[in-house]
């Protein structure tokens, strides 16, 4: 596998991780520690690195893994980049909002190793699996009904737009929060099912690799989050943009001067588009100084992987919601169909509830990461910490390689895109049973068709 990976790859990569032993051996052995702003310098130098590896690799900038990364630069990096452009000290790892958490320097330094440690091992992971070249005429799934899958998925996108413009309303009256406000409630393991169907129906559709269904499912995409930017979460527009990169560039190459206009114009989007929504003209009128702000706010996600690490002990359908679909009804039944708060079946509904539980019953969440997941199956053991994400790093691969030349995969890949790049600041339990769902409908639905077919030929 390490053969598909540059030789000038593998120095770069293994100078970092020398430099983080050397980091953590100064801080046990002598108690010498970075500052804020040396780490931040320290992050920002990374990200280069990261982007000269896919230089060197010849990868896509338009590919999943470039794009995974982007986001956990915004997402986990972006307090590290706003402190370098702004040239300030900021305290990047504390956490002030639900909780007042304030690391040691011991702790900065592990955050700071873990937060580099997943994306160098996820890259060398990804790296180490061979690039399939597109096929024009890629395998298509001819079997699949997509008139009649279309027609079902116009009625739930209705249905979506309809329940998001209600809650749009409720925001621009009540504010941002009012959209959470259901928390405080009983878990009902029904309410998103029309979404998990919609993603899974789409998804259907752009199996098809036709591209008037893939041009109508993303516009389904793009329309719903565009809804949510307006009522005020910003992240799920920032990943279905990206998702259209991807798209876009599965097939082509793209080089790092077109991603940088894309990301320059989304985040001219983006700030133009918040002075809109339910949170507000919530920046200044200076461009500099409202993207250094945006940065470091998207970047809080840093400061909550510090602090869930305190958390000793979370709910055990926390971990069983992560890859066991249907989970939330076996939890229904094991508490007897009693009080089942939504706070006991995921990590970060968890960590929210320990953090402030009048503050999350009133609609106040602090988020979660792919980091913070992966460290809570690892054990805190960082072997297996790096392991998990270097086989992190080739299932991304693995999906992105497999969309060039298979209408199956296209199809799960384009429905799990967005959440895919989402984790970065999301829960993992959004994508795993969501393949598994859209897996059994594929199958069961060609299944069908070709016993029908067959059927019909007798």
């Amino acid at each position: 596998m390490l053969n598909n990976i540059k030789s000038s790859t593998l120095y770069v990569s293994f100078g970092c991780f020398l430099l983080l032993v050397c980091l953590n051996f100064s801080g046990f052995f002598f108690n010498e520690y970075l500052s804020d702003i040396e780490y931040s310098y320290l992050y920002f130098s990374f990200v280069f690195v990261v982007v000269f590896s896919y230089y060197l690799q010849e990868e896509s900038f338009a590919s999943l893994g470039f794009l995974f990364n982007a986001c956990l630069f915004l997402f986990v990096g972006g307090r590290f980049i706003s402190s370098v452009l702004s040239v300030n000290d900021n305290d990047i790892f504390s956490l002030s909002f639900m909780a007042t958490y304030v690391p040691k320097d011991y702790e900065r330094l592990e955050i700071f190793t873990r937060v580099v440690f997943f994306q160098l091992f996820l890259n060398i992971g990804y790296f180490s699996l061979a690039k399939k070249e597109p096929i024009e005429k890629a395998a298509s799934s001819p079997e699949i009904p997509a008139f009649s899958i279309m027609l079902i998925v116009l009625i739930l996108f209705v249905l979506c737009l309809v329940e998001q413009y209600q809650m749009l309303s409720k925001a621009m009256v009540e504010g941002y929060l009012a959209r959470y406000g259901d928390q405080a409630e009983s878990y009902d393991a029904g309410s998103a099912a029309k979404y998990t169907l919609l993603f899974i129906l789409t998804g259907l559709l752009f199996s098809t690799r036709k591209k008037k269904y893939i041009y109508l499912s993303f516009f389904i995409y793009m329309i719903l989050a565009t809804v949510i930017i307006l009522i005020g979460a910003r992240g799920a527009f920032v990943s279905t943009i990206l998702m259209g990169g991807w798209l876009y560039g599965l097939h082509r190459k793209v080089t790092l001067k077109k991603v940088i206009v894309i990301f320059s114009m989304l985040a001219v989007a983006l700030l133009f588009i918040m002075n809109f929504s339910a949170r507000g003209n919530y920046y200044s009128l200076d461009a500099f100084d409202s993207i250094i702000k945006f940065l470091y706010d998207q970047g809080n996600t840093l400061s909550v992987i510090g602090f869930v690490r305190t958390i000793d002990h979370y709910p055990v359908f926390s971990y069983l919601s992560t890859f066991l679909p249907g989970s939330s009804v076996l939890a229904q039944i094991y508490y007897n169909n009693g009080d089942l708060n939504s706070y006991m079946l995921s990590f970060p509904a968890y960590a929210n509830f320990i953090a402030n539980k009048e503050m999350y019953f009133a609609g106040y969440g602090l988020g979660w990461s792919i980091i913070s997941s992966v460290e809570m199956f690892s054990g805190d053991l960082i072997l297996v910490y790096c392991m998990i994400s270097l086989a992190g790093g080739m299932l991304l691969k693995l999906g992105n390689e497999l969309a060039k030349v298979s209408g199956f995969w296209f199809g799960a890949m384009s429905c799990l895109c967005a959440k895919i790049l989402f984790v970065t600041r999301a829960d993992v339990k959004t994508i795993i049973p969501l393949f598994l769902y859209y897996s059994i409908a594929y199958f069961l639905i060609i299944g069908v068709m070709r016993i029908s077919r067959v059927g019909y030929a007798r």
